[in-house]
């Protein structure tokens, strides 16, 4: 007994000691910054509404030479309300967060996660085929492509592709479950750096189709939840 608590006890020292290790080889970094963007919404209908979202979003990660570990997160809320007809106006909110591993050769990097997404559109007036939260686990599948204009100062290209591992929506107080679904982004971030202080500079083009499902309420008439950034 005693010779085995002494071989737990190295092996715990051996993986405590290469974990210190690669945290010391490792450079960490977190950026912080808002966001703000055009959102449209169209539906199955001729229904379609638009308007802007602000938010907040956050990256940081561990670089390992060529590898690199990282967690994003996106927040977003409306501005003001979606409008459509006099008639319809949305308030909507999302959240976004996932981790993932990147690995980057030369002028190119991929990475791959899972994460988790939630959007809520309000609808007012409140109608059941309009007021809904979809919840979604997803896997993050990017690609990017860089260049170096000077030491200090660096712009990508980048794609991220995000199919459905699972989603759910709840509307009103029914649960559905809906097909697995995707999305993807393009976006091109621009950063300037200075020793210790980088900025970031990220316009991104960003595309859900939230999926289709059946409300009964409605004589079972299917109805598309997309949702264009």
């Amino acid at each position: 007994m005693g010779l085995l608590t002494m071989n737990s006890m190295k092996y715990f020292l051996l993986i405590l000691t290469l974990i210190f290790h690669l945290a010391s080889a490792a450079a960490p970094y977190l950026n912080v910054g808002p966001h703000h963007n055009y959102i449209r919404m169209k539906f199955n209908n001729p229904q379609k509404l638009d308007g802007f979202l602000t938010g907040l979003t956050v990256n940081g990660g561990y670089q390992f030479n060529d590898f690199s570990i990282f967690a994003n997160y996106e927040g977003s809320w409306t501005t003001g309300k979606l409008c459509g007809n006099p008639c319809q106006e949305s308030r909507v909110s999302e959240q976004l967060i996932y981790g993932a591993f990147k690995y980057r050769y030369d002028f190119f990097a991929l990475y791959l996660g899972f994460g988790y997404n939630v959007f809520n559109n309000t609808q007012d007036p409140c109608t059941a085929d309009l007021t809904f939260r979809f919840k979604k686990l997803i896997i993050p599948l990017g690609v990017q492509f860089y260049w170096e204009a000077s030491p200090h100062f660096t712009m990508s290209i980048q794609g991220e592709f995000r199919p459905d591992v699972s989603s759910r929506i709840r509307v009103i107080k029914n649960n559905f479950d809906s097909k697995k679904e995707r999305a993807f982004r393009v976006q091109l971030p621009l950063i300037c750096s200075r020793k210790h202080f980088s900025c970031q500079l990220i316009p991104f083009f960003d595309w859900n189709r939230f999926g289709r499902t059946t409300e009964k309420l409605s004589n079972c008439v299917p109805f598309d939840i997309p949702k264009l950034t």
